[in-house]
């Protein structure tokens, strides 16, 4: 496979996503994520940088999306969440999980 997109693609799941994409031998993976901190735990950088052909983008699933591959994108996931974790208002989870799907 040439090109895969993983939106949410610094959380739990995108990262060992992309791995698994990595070691079945996708050529180009994108991560889309609005926040890049997640990446601070090691074990998740680790496994981010041991991917060659990685590039993560930023963006917000809630905001029209005019970022544009230059490959043909063969797969999409989307893990783009707002989790259970308290600290998010109401509307967080509505537009990220529901609007932004």
């Amino acid at each position: 496979m040439g090109c895969a997109v993983v939106f949410g693609g610094a959380g739990f799941v995108g990262v060992f996503f992309a791995k698994a994409l990595s070691n079945e031998g996708v050529e180009k993976i994108y991560l889309y994520d609005r926040d890049f901190g997640a990446l601070q735990n090691s074990y998740r950088h680790s496994l981010v940088s041991s991917i060659l052909d990685i590039e993560m983008i930023t963006g917000d699933v809630r905001e029209s999306i005019s970022w544009v591959p230059p490959e043909k994108v063969e797969l999409i996931a989307n893990f783009a969440a707002v989790h259970r974790e308290p600290g998010h208002e109401d509307y967080e989870y509505y537009t990220t999980n529901i609007l932004g799907a």
